[in-house]
């Protein structure tokens, strides 16, 4: 890679875990224009094996963040995320490049989040560009994020009366603790939607959709960087239907995660949120949901393109 500049920013300090495991600083911008950030994976923040794809995406959103933080285009309006390999912990790359400039209007980039093709867990973080070489890494996200500036937006607001995102009632939510991260998180959830338990042993499938109210357990507020985060937490929808149903106990990779924006979060202490799960179509499934704040104002909409598959594959195998 020849070198444009190499520059090292100082990591950001911050009192709240969800910051500090999501940190990264700039270290340059490579001779093809793309500005490069560093971070660290922190493994703790997984389901299982596996980072919470919503975690992860949130190891981009911030490097884009930074990268925007003194432009006009500083509010995330849509991301959308693929995911082509685990995300391990370690050192990863941020790789943010222009795909449509604008001064004034969206302006959208590519985002790639790279690690080492081999066990990178115990390597340094690259602290310039000639500590990274591009060649023994591998992209595991590709986003497509476009930026714009949600405080001078002006227009027509409408939402349907039937279709349009309704925020969940609190009136059936109940303290739910996370089998994963519930070191982390706050959760109270809306029970009616689980299946039934008969005394006699029967199982009555309940239906796949969750309605809850998420915050962190150490007061930090949501913002833009973890709303993509809330989008992906939660007792999984597909669970509902049981095991009778599912064929035993499953895991629900993403495939595909989009986000779309649709307010700017001020003092956002709680989320509440809805996810449904409308289709699942030979292991494949969507994923809808909606997020709003404590207010009941809509924040940001969301679909996931998932697979149903055997928990296994998310456990490491016996020795």
């Amino acid at each position: 890679m020849v070198l444009e500049t190499a520059v090292l920013a100082e990591p950001t300090s911050s009192q709240y875990a969800f910051d500090q495991a999501t940190d990264s600083y700039h270290i340059g911008r490579s001779a093809s224009g793309a500005d490069i950030y560093a971070g660290r994976v922190n493994p703790t923040w997984a389901i299982g094996q596996v980072p919470v794809r919503g975690y992860v995406i949130a190891l981009s959103l911030h490097a884009v963040l930074d990268y925007y933080s003194t432009r006009h285009q500083k509010h995330p309006v849509a991301l959308n995320t693929f995911f082509f390999k685990k995300t391990e912990p370690g050192p990863f790359i941020v790789e943010i490049s222009d795909l449509k400039p604008s001064k004034k209007g969206f302006h959208v980039v590519k985002v790639l989040l790279r690690q080492h093709k081999k066990d990178g867990s115990a390597k340094k973080v690259p602290e310039s560009l000639e500590e990274y070489n591009p060649a023994e890494y591998v992209t595991k996200t590709h986003s497509i994020i476009t930026m714009g500036n949600m405080d001078g937006e002006k227009g027509v607001t409408y939402i349907h009366p039937t279709e349009g995102a309704k925020p969940p009632s609190l009136e059936l939510m109940k303290p739910t603790q996370m089998e994963f991260i519930k070191e982390y998180v706050n959760v109270y959830q809306d029970q009616s939607t689980l299946p039934i338990h008969k005394q006699d042993g029967q199982i009555i499938s309940g239906r796949p959709e969750v309605h809850h109210c998420v915050s962190f357990k150490d007061g930090r507020e949501s913002d833009f960087k973890s709303l993509p985060f809330w989008a992906d937490v939660f007792v999984h929808p597909v669970f509902s239907l049981g095991e009778q149903v599912l064929g035993g106990r499953c895991w629900m990779p993403t495939l595909q995660l989009e986000v779309q924006f649709k307010a700017v979060p001020k003092n956002v202490k709680s989320v509440l949120a809805s996810f449904k799960v409308p289709h699942i179509i030979n292991g494949r499934f969507d994923l809808d949901g909606a997020l709003f704040d404590q207010h009941q104002n809509l924040l940001a909409i969301t679909r996931h393109q998932c697979l149903v598959v055997p928990w296994e594959r998310n456990t490491p195998p016996k020795l």
